[in-house]
């Protein structure tokens, strides 16, 4: 995008809104009519725009794979309706008419706050396959709820996922390793989950509106 021809970039991390913050973990009921919620699922959820660079076709392409070797995996894209790329939607669409993947894929458009907390509780994983992203915002909202993440290495990802399990961020983003570090996920003790889930919160409640206010400034005071 329009940062690749800059030689230094600097990151001025995201910050959580206290709503997020208040988000005990743990599971929760989920009230919406789209959504069945079934304690055996694994829920994989992607949570962003349907656009280009986004990683969402790919995630399909996972998926399919993936489904195939564990019924119990549900996937669930939760976008805003505004801003979609019609080229990717009419992809997405198209892969949607394998009967493989076809009942296990439930997208959501627009839903309140309040749901999208939920569904970030009731996850199992949240996975951002993008090409290009600063401070996902997606990443901070999911370790508050306990939810763990699967990133590629955009942006601020490696030094937040780092801090909790660095077999989670990809390297390559191709299918394939999509579905190797779902395998590898879905397959971490139980014991090593509580105290993944234990670390999320703990690393995200670091990134504070003040330390965000803080690390401006301190980009600002390096260049006036």
């Amino acid at each position: 995008g329009v940062f690749g021809k800059k030689k230094i970039i600097y990151i001025v991390p995201n910050c959580y809104e206290e709503f997020f913050l208040n988000a005990l973990p743990g599971h929760a009921d989920i009230n919406h009519p789209s959504i069945r919620r079934n304690l055996s699922q694994h829920i994989i959820l992607y949570c962003g725009r349907v656009a280009k660079y986004k990683g969402l076709e790919r995630l399909l392409d996972a998926f399919k794979i993936y489904v195939a070797q564990d019924d119990h995996a549900v996937l669930y894209i939760i976008a805003p309706s505004h801003n979609v790329d019609d080229g990717v939607f009419c992809s997405l669409q198209t892969k949607m008419q394998d009967e493989q993947i076809k009942r296990k894929v439930v997208f959501l458009y627009n839903i309140s706050r309040k749901t999208l907390l939920q569904v970030y509780k009731a996850a199992s994983v949240v996975i951002i396959p993008s090409e290009f992203e600063v401070s996902p915002l997606v990443i901070l909202e999911a370790l508050l709820c306990g939810t763990p993440c699967i990133t590629t290495r955009v942006g601020n990802a490696p030094e937040i996922l780092s801090q909790i399990d660095a077999t989670l961020l990809m390297e390559n983003n191709t299918p394939r390793e999509i579905v190797k570090k779902l395998e590898y996920f879905f397959h971490i003790s139980k014991n090593r989950i509580t105290t993944i889930k234990k670390l999320c919160r703990g690393v995200a409640v670091k990134y504070t509106p003040e330390r965000t206010a803080r690390t401006f400034l301190e980009i600002i005071s390096r260049h006036v």
